[in-house]
């Protein structure tokens, strides 16, 4: 089912080459590039500026990019063009808000394809580039996920003039599924990168434009800083799967927690006998979590070999099998949570972890021992915690949050949520999930 005659039919083969997009223009511009003589960087910005147009929700040239690439002479190559934050930005002075002109930063994405066509592509922009002028200037039908996604923010959509013109019925409603856009101020813009290259978008009248818009609105971007902005070389990161080498690139992508996630199911499918799909399944879901608790601590180029070495990996499935619990639960950082009486908390901390059905009751020990609570299989049970004179101290302890599925009691999960009292000599209280 959809809009356009190529969704229905989801693959096609060919001795040419791939192309793997989200929208089918885009698939189908990238075709049209290698057909032409184009090699596969030529189609992936050909496919790139295309979903700037037909997808803006999850595309767009105000976004950030990171490329992989490989070439047969020269070997793997990574391009990091990530939204930045402008070099003249004073964060203790700089507004702050989620979303919204003071969370714009300095866009990569025109200058990261810029890069990745100059350095690897064989064709001109005029050639790559037509395809997106032509949708943006004569249109296009608005397909069923992109409109989910617009009607899912219409709310914050409808909070701003620019939003408002181009994505929203005149009434603020969304617009609906078949829909024919036509943004004929996104293809003036991106006639004049065809024409003129990424620097009218950083140096030139798209610049002043977009400074003069941000600034007018309480934002923080400048000339300078969009002047200044330059997509960088990304470092890349390896390692190996079932004898299939595996590239990635290091943050702000991905690349070395998803490998190290391949890594600990390749150690752990070897120590235990995945028999079923639903085995299969949960180690999967269980590699990734564990991959996962290292994301918000990738800062190094030691911690990317640290979390893409197979001795990393054999080490967090032994810790899962000796039931090291804190080492495997989830942290996160919570601002607040606003109690029934309405007392607000400051979470200063939220742990999480899957408890595997045959490891359940040393941890129910373990947990016992550590002054966490109760088990209540079957249940939800909340404990909290006091301080060594068993007083109210500044911090509760650990509190237990203990969840299981009546309909599968094998799955059990836990949280823990540390407390910060904001007001008062009592205990706290709070609820969340552990997932299973």
């Amino acid at each position: 089912k959809g809009i356009y005659v190529e969704s229905l039919q989801k693959s096609h083969t060919s001795k040419s080459g791939v192309v793997s997009t989200g929208h089918p223009l885009a698939t189908k511009a990238g075709v049209q590039i290698l057909s032409q003589g184009g090699n596969a960087m030529d189609a992936a910005v050909a496919a790139a500026y295309v979903l700037a147009v037909v997808e803006p929700s999850m595309s767009g040239i105000g976004g950030r990019a990171q490329i992989l690439i490989y070439d047969p002479n020269s070997g793997y190559h990574g391009i990091d063009a990530t939204t930045a934050a402008p070099s003249d930005y004073d964060f203790d002075s700089a507004p702050k808000k989620r979303y919204g002109y003071p969370s714009i930063g300095i866009p990569g994405v025109v200058k990261g394809l810029t890069k990745a066509l100059t350095d690897f592509g064989t064709l001109s922009r005029k050639i790559v580039m037509k395809s997106s002028i032509d949708y943006a200037r004569d249109g296009h039908h608005l397909i069923y996920g992109e409109a989910m996604r617009q009607a899912y923010v219409n709310e914050q959509l409808n909070e701003f003039d620019g939003s408002r013109m181009h994505f929203l019925r005149p009434d603020g409603s969304p617009k609906k599924p078949g829909e024919w856009i036509v943004q004929d101020d996104l293809a003036k813009v991106l006639q004049a990168i065809s024409d003129e290259g990424s620097d009218v978008f950083y140096k030139g009248w798209i610049a002043e434009k977009i400074v003069e818009d941000n600034k007018a609105n309480g934002g923080v971007l400048s000339m300078q800083a969009l002047a200044e902005y330059e997509a960088m070389e990304s470092h890349i990161v390896e390692g190996n799967y079932r004898g299939y080498d595996i590239k990635g690139l290091w943050i702000p992508s991905f690349g070395a927690i998803t490998i190290q996630a391949l890594h600990i199911l390749e150690e752990y499918a070897e120590s235990k006998d995945l028999q079923s799909n639903r085995d299969w399944g949960e180690a999967i879901y269980n590699s990734i979590k564990s991959a996962y608790l290292d994301r918000r601590v990738q800062k190094s180029l030691e911690d990317a070999n640290k979390f893409t070495s197979k001795e990393y990996a054999k080490e967090k499935v032994r810790q899962v099998s000796s039931i090291e619990i804190p080492a495997m639960m989830d942290e996160m950082q919570i601002t607040k949570l606003k109690l029934k009486d309405g007392e607000s908390v400051e979470i200063k901390k939220i742990y999480g972890a899957y408890i595997p059905p045959d490891q359940q009751e040393a941890a129910f020990t373990w947990l016992r021992n550590n002054g966490l609570g109760d088990i209540i299989k079957n249940d939800i049970t909340v404990t909290f915690g006091r301080g060594e004179d068993n007083k109210a101290s500044e911090y509760a302890n650990l509190s237990l949050i203990h969840i299981s599925e009546p309909t599968r009691p094998e799955r059990i999960g836990y949280a823990g949520v540390c407390f910060k009292k904001k007001r008062g000599g009592g205990g706290g209280g709070g609820g969340g999930g552990g997932g299973g």
